[in-house]
């Protein structure tokens, strides 16, 4: 076990520093893709390209998009053996949660403050991880489906987004 949680730490890090090493360069694309929810900023869900090494959209942070990552949480499976956060992922959603989301799954109970979507070259023939980062600090990594994101996927146009 102190394997996985020794992974765990390190993809933590890793994630955090791609994703405050890769900011655009500008910030009204960030600021306009913000939004305030009950009187609170919530910064935007990033997608980042890590063949590119770049965020390569943002989207508003909705409540359409929290729902649709409660979604995703509610139909994953137990926790994920495997975590990989390479050029092998095609992309990774940042989702900030606020206020944060309560979770009850695998038999833990925690409110996730973020939650990031892992999502593989479509040849690598695996299944979509989300990572996610409790209040208390804690991480979990859950296996997810492509038919559990495939509305997502559809809705916001991500199929032909570049990565490469």
């Amino acid at each position: 076990m102190p394997t996985l949680l020794f992974r765990t730490a390190v993809l933590a890090a890793v994630a955090a520093a791609v994703f405050l090493s890769a900011a655009l360069p500008s910030s009204p694309p960030l600021a306009r893709a913000a939004s305030i929810r009950d009187g609170a900023f919530v910064p935007p869900v990033q997608i980042y390209a890590p063949a590119l090494d770049q965020v390569v959209r943002t989207l508003p942070n909705t409540r359409d998009i929290r729902r649709s990552a409660e979604t995703w949480l509610a139909a994953a499976g137990g926790l994920s053996p495997r975590l990989r956060i390479q050029e092998e992922s095609r992309l990774v959603l940042r989702i900030p949660m606020h206020p944060p989301l309560p979770v009850s799954k695998a038999r833990l109970i925690f409110h996730c403050r973020e939650l990031f979507l892992l999502v593989p070259l479509p040849e690598t023939k695996e299944n979509p991880q989300l990572l996610a980062f409790s209040t208390g600090d804690g991480t979990y990594i859950f296996e997810c489906t492509w038919e559990t994101l495939r509305p997502f996927w559809k809705e916001y146009g991500l199929e032909d987004l570049s990565y490469h």
